[in-house]
């Protein structure tokens, strides 16, 4: 009994649950990107600054550091971090693709032995993607660097993590990319042109019988004579 009832049970949740309509896995609207200037400055002279992006789109490149003011010459501007995470989470420049919505917070750092590092993107033959980027720490800091989107091309990591160095040559955040192969498609031969049919003789018409003349046949070598009238 408690067999049957459970079987029951189990039939009628399957039963509403095959009704639930089915959430898409991918956003057709815009997502909403925001940075706050934190504590130790302002964004242009705000406290944050709001960018609406289509999904998909690239935003390593909407926000340069260089607008911020800092307000206390004893910091620097470090890089971004997601809001809510930990300063050592820290992404430099922002993350290539938008893929929700998100809020990032300037990240600032107190001016010691500063040194700088330069962030580079290049194909696999070493020419440039895009001009390098220069940022300044302090040695021993361990900047995330994330990768910046470029169509048609993936890179060989999406993060790079260095300590700094007191040398700044020694500083060099490399991005390789290598070019996404795109699907060959074959062009289909061009039919031949089917050739034009010969024209048809036209038949000759036949030759019209000849009509014979109106003669008794004979039997061969014989000359026929008159009947007799019987007696």
């Amino acid at each position: 009994m408690k067999k049957k009832l459970l079987f029951s049970l189990l039939s009628v949740f399957f039963f509403c649950f095959s009704f639930l309509p089915i959430r898409a896995e991918e956003s057709s609207y815009p997502y909403t990107i925001r940075i706050y200037s934190g504590k130790q400055g302002t964004i242009d002279g705000q406290e944050m600054v709001e960018t609406i992006v289509q999904p998909g789109a690239s935003i390593s490149d909407l926000f340069s550091l260089e607008r911020v003011q800092l307000d206390n010459d004893k910091y620097y501007v470090k890089g971004f971090k997601e809001s809510g995470k930990d300063n050592n989470t820290m992404a430099q420049p922002l993350p290539a693709i938008a893929k929700e919505d998100a809020d990032f917070v300037i990240v600032y750092g107190i001016k010691g032995e500063g040194t700088q590092y330069t962030i580079q993107y290049v194909d696999q033959a070493g020419n440039a993607l895009a001009q390098p980027q220069t940022f300044y720490g302090n040695v021993g800091d361990r900047p995330v660097v994330a990768y910046r989107y470029f169509e048609g091309y993936l890179p060989q990591a999406y993060n790079l993590v260095r300590t700094l160095s007191a040398n700044a040559a020694e500083n060099q955040f490399t991005f390789v990319y290598a070019p996404i192969e795109q699907p060959q498609t074959t062009t289909p031969a061009t039919p031949a042109q089917p050739t034009t049919p010969t024209t048809p003789t036209q038949p000759t018409t036949p030759a019209a019988p000849t009509t014979p003349d109106n003669q008794t046949p004979t039997e061969e070598g014989t000359t026929p004579t008159t009947p007799q009238q019987p007696q």
